[in-house]
C-alpha cells in the first residue's frame, strides 16, 4: 500500500508485508534525519502547543507512573534502567528524581543535547554503553530501527541475568488502523520503518531467546492516534475521540489494541 508522510514532507512511501503480520517501509531514504527535523515532531519538541500537545503531555505524565509500576512489578527493588531512544529524556528525568540509576541512548543530536542539559547520562549508541542493566525499555522505538533483530541481540547482552526488556509498539491490526487505513497516524512513514502486528512482534523477539511474561494494552494510544488521523483526513477531533474509544471497546474482545507493551525476560543460563 502507499502511505503519505502526512506529518512532515507529504512524500509517499510504499509499505509492504515481508512476513506474516510484519510490514516494512520500502525505498527508505539514505539519510532519514531530515524526516525527524521538524518543529512538531512530538518526541523531540519541548514546547508542544495546541490541544493535541496538551493531550499528549497529560497522558505522558500519567503513563510515566504506569511505566514505573511495570518496572517495579518485574524488576528487582533497585533496578538499573536503560531507556533506548529516550528522546529529550523526560521519562529518565522522572525516574532519576525518584533516585533510580538511569541512563539513556538517543541518536538524534538535538534531543540528546536537551536530555543532557537535564543532568542525564546520554549516549548516542549501544556500543558506547559499558554497564549492564536490570531493565531496558524501548517505548515506541523499535519500529524506527532498521536492523531491529541485531539491536535486540545487542540489548540482550546488556541485560543482567533475569533482566527485563520492555517494548511498546503500534499494532497495525487494531480497529483504529482498520478505520483510518492509509491515514492511520501510526504508519508515520518513513520514520516508522517496521510495522508490527501483536503476533509478529512476539514471534520476532522470542526468537532471540527472550521469554514473554506479559502483554498490556496502551489504552490512550487509540485515542491519540485517532485524533491525529482525523487531522490528516481534515476531519474533527470529536470523531477521532469516538473512533479511539470504539477501537478500545473492540479490543476488549479481540485483544488487538492500538498499541501494546510487551514484557520479556532474559532466559537464564543453564
Amino acid at each position: 500500500m502507499k502511505i503519505k508522510d502526512f506529518a512532515h514532507t507529504q512524500e509517499e512511501f510504499e509499505v509492504r508485508e515481508v512476513e506474516t503480520g510484519l510490514y516494512k517501509t520500502q525505498n527508505l531514504p539514505h539519510d532519514l534525519n531530515r524526516f525527524y527535523n521538524f518543529e512538531e515532531y512530538i518526541s523531540h519538541d519541548e514546547d508542544r502547543k495546541g490541544g493535541i500537545g496538551h493531550i499528549y503531555d497529560t497522558v505522558k505524565n500519567y503513563m510515566f507512573g504506569q511505566k514505573l509500576n511495570l518496572i517495579k512489578k518485574y524488576a528487582n527493588a533497585s533496578p538499573k534502567i536503560l531507556d533506548y531512544g529516550c528522546g529529550t529524556g523526560d521519562f529518565l528525568k522522572y525516574l532519576q528524581d525518584k533516585n533510580y540509576a538511569v541512563q539513556g541512548i538517543e541518536p538524534t543530536q538535538k534531543a540528546q543535547l536537551i536530555a543532557s542539559e537535564k543532568g542525564l547520562k546520554i549516549q548516542s549508541k549501544i556500543q558506547d554503553v559499558d554497564e549492564k542493566f536490570d531493565v531496558i525499555s524501548l517505548f515506541h522505538v523499535l519500529e524506527h530501527v532498521e536492523d531491529f533483530e541485531s539491536l535486540i541481540n545487542q540489548l540482550k547482552k546488556k541485560l543482567n541475568d533475569k533482566g527485563v526488556l520492555i517494548i511498546a509498539v503500534p499494532n497495525h491490526k487494531s480497529k483504529d488502523a482498520q478505520i483510518y487505513k492509509e491515514f492511520w497516524a501510526a504508519w508515520d512513514v518513513p520514520r516508522h520503518i517496521w510495522h508490527f502486528s501483536k503476533t509478529a512482534l512476539i514471534k520476532n523477539i522470542k526468537s532471540s531467546s527472550l521469554n514473554l511474561v506479559n502483554t498490556k494494552p496502551l489504552f490512550f494510544d487509540a485515542i491519540y492516534i485517532s485524533i491525529v488521523s482525523e487531522r490528516y483526513k481534515k476531519g474533527n477531533t470529536l470523531k477521532g475521540l469516538f473512533n479511539g474509544l470504539y477501537s478500545n471497546f473492540s479490543a476488549l474482545s479481540t485483544k488487538s489494541w492500538s498499541s501494546h507493551i510487551f514484557v520479556f525476560k532474559k532466559v537464564e543460563k543453564t
